[in-house]
């Protein structure tokens, strides 16, 4: 059973972290999407209930949040690692324990290429 918690985070702060944290100067649209589900699932089984509220959809190269989308399909690409996505943005948001989900995902595949 998950239990849902009022989520103070949305996908825009999590996309953002994870642009601010690259560790490849190469992050386009379809990764972002891709590492931000990573992010929601992990947490989501590391933790029994979701880091954010999301949109996600299956579309046929993987999910696809459809506020994300929006937001990243008016941005330049390869997305800088100074570039907020959310205007508002302050990294203070996050816990220490959602930090690490973040930098564990950026680890694990943030050198990978979307298709990968």
């Amino acid at each position: 059973m998950i239990i849902m918690q009022p989520n103070k985070i949305d996908i825009l702060d999590v996309a953002t972290y994870l642009i601010q944290h690259q560790n490849r100067n190469d992050y386009a649209p379809f990764k972002i999407q891709n590492l931000a589900f990573w992010v929601y699932s992990k947490y989501l089984i590391d933790f029994n209930y979701p880091m954010f509220n999301n949109d996600f959809q299956s579309w046929p190269y993987g999910a696809v949040s459809l506020k994300l989308y929006n937001t990243l399909s008016r941005e330049k690409t390869p997305l800088n690692p100074h570039h907020k996505i959310k205007k508002n943005y302050d990294e203070n948001i996050f816990t220490q324990q959602e930090k690490e989900i973040m930098d564990y995902i950026i680890k694990k595949y943030g050198s990978k290429h979307a298709m990968q």
